[in-house]
């Protein structure tokens, strides 16, 4: 959820992300990730990959 000082942050709880990926999945459309060079592209699919 958004941080309520801020405004900023992650919208969606951790598992409406879930479902969100997982219909997509089902649907069998492509998930594009996309980074810059930090790690947190691969920590993440690793992450989904578990779903």
């Amino acid at each position: 959820m958004p941080n309520p000082w801020t405004g900023k942050g992650n919208p969606y709880t951790k598992q409406e992300v879930r479902d969100r990926l997982q219909a997509v999945v089902n649907q069998k459309k492509a998930i594009i990730a996309a980074g810059a060079g930090t790690g947190s592209v691969p920590n993440s699919l690793r992450k989904v990959a578990r779903i």
